[in-house]
C-alpha cells in the first residue's frame, strides 16, 4: 500500500483494510524531500462530495511539512558543521587563545567549564569490510554518514550537549562531565556498550571499538587526550582486538606504552637494551 503511495508521489485513496485495523477508507499522501520519503499524511472522513478539494488539501499539507522538515534538517546540518569545526579546532589545538575558545563554546551552548572526556569510535577493519563486499564509493560515503548519525543519536541521549564529528571511518566526540566525575567510568562504559549494540543492530557483522580518555580540562588538554586514545585504538587494531570498549586510565602500563609511538619505543630499546 505505502509502496503504491510512494510510487505515485502524490495522494492516493486507500480502501479499508479491516485485517490491518484500518476500518475506513482514507487519503494518504507521501511527505517527500530530495526524492526521499520522510513520512505520510493520512486523512479520514474526507468530504465525498468534494474529493478533488480534499486531494489538493492533503497534497498541499504534505508539501508544507516537507519544506518544514527540509528547513530543520538544513539548520541542523549547519549547526553540526559549526560544532564540528569547533571540535576539530579543539582536537588540533588551533582554537586560538582560551578566551576565544570560551566565546565559541558559549555561542554553541557547550559547557567548557569542568571536566571532559574524549571518545573515539572506530569501525573495526573497515578496509577489510570494503574489500570483502566491493561496495562503491557512493555507498561507502552513505555508510559513513549513517554511521555518524547513529553514533550521534546514541551519544546525545546521554550527553545532549556533546560535540560530535565524523572523521573518515571514525567518530570523535567531546563529552562534558561538568564537576561531577565520580561515576564517569561506569557512564562511559555503558555508553560504549550502547554504541556498539546500536551499530550491531543496524548492520549485523559490522563492529566498532570505542575508546575513552581520562577526564581532562578543556581546551588545553583536548588534543593530547585524543592522541592517547588514538594510540590505544591503533594498538587494539594492530592486534585485531575488535569490538572493544576501553578507557585509557584502566589500561595502566599498557595504556602508557600504547600512547608512545613505535619510533620512540624502538629508540628507547636501542639506547637502553642494545641492538
Amino acid at each position: 500500500m505505502l509502496r503504491e503511495v510512494e510510487a505515485k508521489r502524490g495522494p492516493v485513496k486507500v480502501p479499508a483494510f479491516p485485517h490491518l485495523g484500518m476500518s475506513r477508507e482514507r487519503l494518504i499522501a507521501p511527505i517527500l524531500s530530495s526524492n526521499q520519503v520522510l513520512g505520510y499524511i493520512s486523512v479520514l472522513d474526507h468530504p465525498p462530495h468534494n474529493e478533488e478539494l480534499a486531494f489538493m488539501a492533503i497534497e498541499q499539507a504534505a508539501l508544507v511539512l516537507a519544506l518544514s522538515v527540509a528547513k530543520e534538517r538544513e539548520l541542523s546540518e549547519v549547526e553540526g558543521r559549526v560544532r564540528g569545526e569547533y571540535l576539530e579546532d579543539l582536537l588540533h589545538g588551533t582554537y586560538g587563545d582560551e578566551a576565544a575558545a570560551q566565546r565559541r563554546a558559549r555561542h554553541l551552548g557547550y559547557p567548557l567549564h569542568g571536566s571532559h572526556i574524549v571518545m573515539l569510535v572506530d569501525i573495526d577493519d573497515f578496509r577489510g569490510f570494503n574489500k570483502a563486499r566491493q561496495i562503491s564509493e557512493d555507498a561507502i560515503q552513505a555508510l559513513k554518514r549513517e554511521f555518524l548519525r547513529r553514533v550521534t543519536t546514541v551519544v546525545r541521549t546521554t550527553y545532549p550537549r556533546a560535540l560530535v564529528q565524523g572523521r573518515s571511518d571514525q567518530v570523535v566526540a567531546l563529552l562534558p562531565l561538568g564537576t561531577e566525575v565520580t561515576d564517569h567510568q561506569a557512564r562511559s562504559h555503558a555508553l560504549g556498550l550502547q554504541i556498539r549494540q546500536a551499530v550491531a543492530d543496524w548492520k549485523p557483522g559490522f563492529t566498532v571499538s570505542v575508546g575513552f580518555s581520562a577526564p581532562i580540562e578543556a581546551p588545553s588538554l583536548v588534543a593530547g587526550a585524543l592522541r592517547e586514545v588514538t594510540s590505544v585504538m591503533e594498538s587494539l587494531a594492530r592486534f585485531k582486538r575488535w569490538s572493544q570498549v576501553v578507557a585509557v586510565p584502566e589500561l595502566g602500563l599498557t595504556g602508557l606504552l600504547a600512547a608512545v609511538s613505535d619510533e620512540r619505543l624502538v629508540d628507547y630499546s636501542r639506547r637502553h637494551l642494545g641492538p
